[in-house]
């Protein structure tokens, strides 16, 4: 069946223990027409075992050999039967009042896609966080904002029509980091996206296990924040005044990244990456020795 509403991408590595929360919080939205599609990028537990007796008939389970997220997602993307596409990983979970509000918007107005909101940091067991980030997006200037705002924009909080991915490219497969900030720069330079503040898009569960843990990411870290401070440095806003913020603004967003490792405990890719920022950073004003200052309480 072709004329489906809306595919639900997950990537799932090694996250048996949450990925069954993650594929109800998609069926508790209520919807009537969607699928689920599921890429097991090679675990080595046994999360497709769980997805299979999950008995769901909305779901599809694909297996790939082991290339990372950003291939997993476009190995479903390229799969999908959905008009619109949705994304979550396996240890997340949707928030259905969020998802339903914006997905309704989306539904009503002739616009690519939506972002539905920020993250809801929470622990290992999906509790919150009493001290949340907050998103305060200037919608006329979406590329400005994504570069000058303290939270990352993940592809967990993005509604988006399929056909777009055919114009603006798909996930980057070379980067393990800052894959959905790469993305994003592109969505928002080419594409109609409505962004919706002050409300969270789905619930981020810090797991232990994840690649910003990983005691073996700091060499994928640091290429991520590095491919982030070239795109900003090189980004043209056709505006002599922003175009002169550009290299403050990588360096916050360097920091940013850093904030986000240590806040998700490997504390260690933080020191590292503060050290590599430290060196490599030609520019320091009051903002930044701000921002670093911050980041030393929690490293």
């Amino acid at each position: 069946m072709d004329n489906i509403d809306i595919s639900f991408v997950i990537p799932a590595y090694n996250c048996a223990e949450y990925i069954e929360e993650a594929v109800f919080s998609i069926i508790n939205l209520g919807l009537d027409n969607y699928e689920i599609v599921v890429v097991d990028d090679s675990s080595t537990d046994n999360t497709v075992e769980v997805l299979k007796k999950m008995q769901v008939d909305a779901m599809r389970i694909l297996c790939s050999a082991k290339k990372g997220v950003s291939a997993a997602r476009n190995t479903g993307i390229k799969n999908a039967r959905g008009r619109f596409i949705s994304f979550m990983d396996g240890d997340d979970e949707c928030l259905k009042k969020s998802f339903r509000t914006a997905y309704n918007l989306l539904l009503n107005k002739d616009i690519d896609g939506i972002y539905i909101g920020i993250p809801e940091f929470c622990d290992s067991s999906m509790v919150p966080f009493k001290k949340q980030p907050k998103l305060n997006f200037n919608v006329q200037n979406k590329v400005y904002s994504l570069f000058a705002s303290e939270i990352f924009a993940t592809v967990q909080s993005l509604i988006i029509k399929r056909e777009v991915f055919e114009r603006v490219g798909y996930f980057s497969e070379d980067l393990d980091i800052a894959e959905d900030f790469d993305l994003y720069v592109r969505l928002f330079s080419a594409c109609s996206i409505d962004v919706l503040n002050n409300q969270y898009g789905f619930r981020y569960r810090q797991n232990p296990n994840s690649l910003m843990n990983s005691k073996d990411s700091e060499d994928k870290l640091i290429r991520g924040s590095r491919f982030i401070v070239e795109k900003i440095n090189s980004y043209d806003f056709n505006d002599k005044k922003l175009n002169k913020k550009r290299e403050i603004l990588a360096s916050l967003k360097f920091l940013d990244l850093i904030s986000n490792i240590a806040r998700n405990g490997n504390k260690i890719g933080a020191r590292k990456l503060l050290g590599e920022f430290c060196f490599s950073t030609p520019r320091i004003n009051f903002k930044i020795l701000k921002r670093v200052a911050k980041i030393i309480t929690i490293i």
